[in-house]
């Protein structure tokens, strides 16, 4: 007689059967992370007995209290699995299906044929995907969220369940109560949200002037914000604090558009690399946006933006003759992907590059002229 086992990962239970095999399962949450207003975490499914088992289905949850929401309303979409991040193994079994109640994530997933369950080797670790929960409004800061399974049957808890078969073929004939097999549980506990995030940056940006830089930079929302450090370097690596730039907001709490800028008067020819460093009220610090590079020439002036991009690339060249420039732009291995000559007069000129088709990444981008290169920096595409 075939026969199928339910699963309720809760404790360590080991049932022996004819021929001394035993069938065992793990269910483990593990690299949980955090930003003002998400949780992310991935579950892996191991069977770690003697047996080959059939997987037909799982589901489990996590109970989320009402406190740590901090009054926060998430709905029935809040919940979702991230496309792609479980193991092609699993492709079998319906995609993930999520939802929101009452304070409990619940996650299940189905055989597409029940004759085609997926085959749970022993000793392998089965990624069944990783998860996203996003909240309305930033967590209470330093809470904790019960990141663990427990007993289907508790009133109020989160669960894990799990339906697999010994044969390989499933039956309706179930095992009686007396051998419903139990699993073990392995979770990630005193997993700590993170505080809200003190800025919300909108842009960071330069531009090249005569006598020297302009850095522009912009918040939409600043808690408990001191101000910004603006650092400089020339070789991209060492930074020193350039200029302090207080907070615009009341007391260092706003959520308006606040704007900010700074000129560097500087003329000397190479790289002039920015960023930002900001500081709360009660001194902590911690780096926004990304690195700028203005750089110059002898020759004129180069500038490319925006950078990271997700379509276009601009390339603001500033020529004080007319000249020949090549511009190339290769993956980090040499290969060259895009290449093209263009004529410049003096003067300031656009030249725009269409980047939407490249995959996301980093790329290489080199401006020269027939005798020397005059840039080269990296580019990143993004979404």
């Amino acid at each position: 007689m075939k026969k199928n086992i339910f699963l309720s990962f809760c404790l360590a239970f080991f049932i022996p059967f004819v021929g001394k095999s035993i069938e065992h399962a793990t269910i483990t949450l593990l690299n949980p992370s955090s930003t003002a207003t998400t949780i992310e975490f991935d579950v892996f499914l191991v069977n770690d007995g003697t047996t080959a088992l059939k997987l037909a289905g799982y589901q489990f949850g996590i109970n989320f209290s009402a406190t740590i929401l901090n009054g926060g309303t998430p709905g029935s979409t809040s919940y979702e699995y991230l496309s792609g991040t479980r193991d092609v193994a699993l492709n079998n079994l319906t995609l993930p299906s999520t939802q929101y109640n009452n304070a409990q994530l619940k996650v299940s997933s189905t055989p597409v044929t029940l004759l085609n369950a997926v085959s749970l080797m022993t000793g392998f670790q089965y990624k069944l995907g990783r998860f996203r929960f996003t909240n309305t409004v930033p967590w209470l800061s330093g809470s904790m969220p019960d990141l663990q399974f427990q007993l289907l049957s508790s009133p109020g808890k989160t669960h894990a369940l799990v339906i697999a078969y010994v044969d390989a073929s499933i039956t309706n004939t179930p095992m009686g109560v007396a051998n419903t097999f139990l699993g073990t549980v392995n979770t990630t506990a005193g997993f700590t949200l993170g505080a809200p995030l003190p800025v919300q940056l909108l842009n960071f940006s330069g531009n090249k002037a005569q006598a020297g830089n302009q850095l522009m930079w912009s918040t939409c929302l600043e808690i408990n914000n001191l101000g910004f450090n603006l650092q400089y370097s020339d070789d991209g690596i060492y930074f020193q604090d350039l200029q302090f730039i207080k907070s615009k907001a009341i007391d260092g709490n706003c959520n308006t558009v606040s704007e900010y800028q700074y000129f560097h008067k500087m003329v000397s020819s190479g790289h002039h690399y920015y960023r930002l460093e900001q500081i709360d009220i009660d001194g902590n610090k911690s780096y926004e946006g990304n690195i700028i590079d203005l750089y110059r020439t002898n020759d004129g002036q180069i500038t490319i933006f925006p950078n990271p991009t997700s379509t276009q690339l601009t390339i603001q060249v500033v020529s004080i003759e007319a000249q020949k420039v090549s511009i190339q732009l290769s993956d980090l291995q040499g290969h060259i992907l895009y290449h093209t000559n263009n004529m410049f007069t003096a003067g300031l000129q656009d030249l725009p590059i269409d980047i939407s088709k490249f995959a996301n990444g980093n790329y290489m981008l080199t401006v020269s002229t027939n005798d020397k290169v005059l840039l080269q920096e990296k580019i990143t595409k993004i979404n």
